[in-house]
């Protein structure tokens, strides 16, 4: 009697055995060159039911028959590049790279038999392009550029070569997208402007050469989605906007034609929700809206349709927190939490399903960041200290994991501010300080390894920033002033290396403005005027340059009130009174843009209350009485409508009250 091994082993032959006799009649009828041809029939066959095991299985086969089979190892290459494509179930990155890297070897043997074939050469050239794909996946953007690069230089050379041919273009404007999407995500600003503008042009001449084209015509879209994600990068919201825009109406003309088509659909997602954080960071809140509502329908939908696409659930995750953000800016804290935890559900069975890919585990690590923010918000302080120590503990495995990888090292910078900010509003200045200096450190290290990256340069002038904030809340002042002064300084060389970056603009001025803090609490007040001054005139140019930014627009309304602080420091109440009523200005028509935005309203109330303070000062009375009245009526109305509300400011209110209906008695 077998035993159960045995009777394994003894199926296994049998098996083999029959295999081999069908293989060796099927070889006697058509012979060697028939039975290669079923023998390919066959694995395409399995690849189109999805039984990826089997086809492997027949293709080695055949390359075992005959290593240099042409047709055997072009359908295996591309069998291969199939594999890499990690938005179905059960592929993790590790083995898609795997497949791609065996892709790039058959590629090379393909080019090497014969360097004139040009149908090997693009192969080669797609080799590397999915190589750099899951490397930019693995967060890996070094060696994504590598790859990317590679493939580029054959692409360009095939494209000189018959200028004429628009697939070759069409690959090569693909090329130099993805080397843009590395150069933005690496901070390189200005080679990425390059990349995008390359690919743009030859997308927009392949587009208008062929109206009928469907992918060119989408090519072109996402050649515009590119334009404007390097425009928000550069903080030109308004030409993001415009470029956004622009790729929308090519989408819904392609949708229209095919409204079953799943891409469509997937880009009028991407498009809707790029404008919706357009719109979030103009505030214009109830657009921002009903672009994330489309996104999200679109998203649930694809969803839906393929539960089993890790993709489409990665890109509703995406959708459930932009909700989240806008819940969070209309000061809607509990809606904001609730949507975060619906993309923490999907996160986690992403995560789950292959703990080895970096991209979900970042998304995991960010989610609960997100969390904490809200969190913080709320005055939930152990919420949301717990919340970024899982986020940290995540992003510390990932930078652990591959020391060399600089996104994941920029990554877990991000989460010890974190940590420095819940251990601030928790008291623990000590706790902060070394956590900021943590963060510090990785920055610095970032930021000498390549000092052509404005991302890294601009993470480190935050940092000192942070610590300067917690240097003044310790009372040292000198350890402020010297931390926010090497802020200003890496402020001031990235405004001058590029002057129409309109958010290095505005870090500048928030520069001077911390600065100009500091001096106040030194007694040193002309240096306080000047730097104030400074950081007004760059409030202006933006505010001048794009009235429809309301942060902009904000950040001058601010500026004007703490030029009025000083004016009253000074004891020059005339200068403080017209200042205030400058910055009043701003804070009025920004509240009655949006009432739901709680900041606003608080804007609106605090310069009421700096004008009540100017009049009593003055031995204005009634006037001071007028504004304490108007102050009380806007935070109270803050309150009444359920926005968001700290407990210092209920500690206003209460005063507020007070002073009014003293008066009245």
């Amino acid at each position: 009697m077998l035993s159960l091994c045995d009777e394994c082993r003894h199926r296994r032959r049998s098996g083999f055995l029959i295999t081999f006799i069908i293989g060796f009649v099927v070889l006697l009828c058509v012979g060697v060159s028939g039975y290669k041809t079923l023998l390919l029939q066959t694995a395409a066959l399995y690849e189109s039911m999805g039984k990826a095991a089997d086809a492997r299985a027949i293709y080695s086969d055949i390359l075992a028959l005959d290593p240099e089979e042409r047709g055997a190892l072009h359908a295996y290459f591309w069998f291969l590049i199939n594999q890499g494509d990690i938005s179905s179930e059960h592929r993790t990155i590790t083995a898609a790279l795997r497949d791609a890297w065996e892709a790039n070897r058959l590629a090379k043997r393909l080019t090497e038999s014969d360097s004139l074939n040009t149908k090997w050469q693009r192969n080669l050239a797609v080799s590397y392009q999915r190589i750099g794909d899951l490397a930019v996946d693995h967060g890996k953007l070094t060696d994504a550029a590598q790859a990317y690069g590679k493939g580029h230089k054959i692409t360009k050379r095939l494209v000189e070569s018959d200028p004429s041919n628009s697939d070759w273009q069409h690959d090569l404007s693909v090329d130099y997208k993805r080397l843009g999407n590395v150069a933005l995500s690496q901070g390189q600003l200005t080679k990425a402007a390059q990349a995008y503008g390359s690919a743009h042009q030859i997308a927009k001449r392949l587009a208008a050469s062929n109206r009928g084209n469907s992918l060119w015509q989408r090519d072109l879209s996402m050649s515009s989605k590119k334009i404007g994600d390097l425009a928000v990068a550069l903080g030109n919201l308004a030409e993001a906007q415009q470029a956004y825009n622009e790729g929308l109406e090519i989408t819904v003309r392609l949708r229209e034609s095919d409204p079953d088509n799943h891409e469509w659909q997937r880009d009028l997602s991407a498009l809707c929700d790029k404008l919706g954080n357009v719109m979030l960071s103009q505030d214009r809140l109830t657009k921002a809206a009903q672009t994330y509502h489309l996104a999200l329908a679109f998203r649930k939908s694809l969803a839906d349709s393929d539960p089993g696409n890790k993709l489409w659930q990665r890109e509703l995750s995406g959708s459930y927190i932009r909700h989240g953000d806008l819940a969070e800016a209309e000061g809607n804290l509990a809606e904001a939490q609730e949507a975060y935890r619906d993309a923490l559900k999907i996160i986690r069975r992403l995560a789950r399903s292959d703990s080895r890919n970096s991209r979900w585990q970042l998304d995991l690590s960010m989610v609960h960041i997100r969390l904490g923010d809200v969190t913080l918000a709320q005055g939930q302080l152990m919420d949301a200290a717990q919340a970024y120590a899982k986020g940290h503990k995540i992003t510390k495995r990932l930078a652990g994991r591959d020391p060399s990888n600089s996104q994941s090292q920029r990554d877990l910078s991000v989460s010890y501010n974190k940590l420095g900010d819940v251990a601030v509003a928790q008291g623990d200045l000590v706790g902060a300080q070394e956590a900021y200096g943590e963060g510090l450190d990785i920055r610095q290290r970032l930021a000498e390894s390549d000092p052509s990256n404005s991302q890294w340069q601009r993470d480190l002038s935050v940092s000192y920033n942070k610590l300067g904030d917690v240097a003044v809340a310790q009372g040292d002042l000198v350890g402020a002033h010297e931390a926010y002064g090497e802020g200003l300084e890496i402020a001031k060389r990235l405004a001058e290396s590029d002057p129409s970056n309109s958010q290095w603009l505005r870090d500048l001025s928030v520069s001077y403005n911390k600065l100009s803090d500091v001096a106040v609490a030194q007694g040193d007040l002309a240096e306080a005027q000047e730097a104030y001054g400074e950081g007004l005139e760059i409030a202006k140019r933006l505010a001048e340059s794009d009235p429809s930014t309301s942060q902009w627009q904000r950040d001058l309304s601010v500026s004007y009130d703490r030029l009025g602080d000083v004016a009253v420091a000074q004891g020059d109440l005339a200068e403080a009174q017209e200042a205030y009523e400058e910055g009043l200005e701003f804070a009025k028509r920004l509240a009655e843009s949006d009432p739901n935005i709680s900041q606003w309203q608080r804007d609106l109330w605090v310069s009421y209350w700096r004008l009540a303070d100017v009049a009593e000062r003055d031995n204005r009375s009634k006037e001071a009485q007028q504004y304490w009245g108007r102050a009380y009526r806007v935070l109270s109305m803050i309150k009444s409508q359920g926005l968001h509300i700290s407990p210092e400011d209920e500690q206003y209110l209460e005063s507020l009250r007070q002073r009014v209906h003293t008066n009245k008695d």
